[in-house]
């Protein structure tokens, strides 16, 4: 949703509009707690059956292990490598003469499918 402000002369001010009232931006980083929350009663390591208090303790036991949490890795070397335009056009050709060729009944179902278009 698109943010809105609105300049508050009492405040001398910008302040963000939300639901039909002024509210400050808060100042300052945000601070994300290392806690998992009021009412969890704590955080499961899986591997090892223990029950956790803190994100760190648990990241903590996933290295201990060698373990890797997904989503947090920051290698990304090992991207896809780039196609050139031979080896798309190659690919192109492929396609084209499987389907001429009605390789395991391409040929068919494009044809269906395009029957079925009108």
């Amino acid at each position: 949703m698109r943010r809105r402000f609105r300049y508050d002369a009492d405040l001398e001010a910008v302040v963000e509009i939300r639901d039909n009232y002024f509210e400050e931006r808060p100042e300052g980083p945000a601070v994300i707690s290392d806690d998992v929350g009021a009412g969890v009663n704590g955080l499961k390591h899986m591997p090892s059956g223990m029950m956790l208090d803190s994100k760190s303790r648990h990241r903590a036991e996933n290295r201990a292990r060698g373990l890797v949490e997904v989503g947090s890795e920051t290698n990304f070397a090992s991207k896809k490598p780039q196609h050139t335009g031979a080896e798309y056009g190659q690919m192109v050709k492929d396609a084209s003469d499987q389907i001429a060729g009605n390789h395991n009944g391409t040929a068919d179902w494009l044809a269906r499918q395009r029957e079925q278009r009108r």
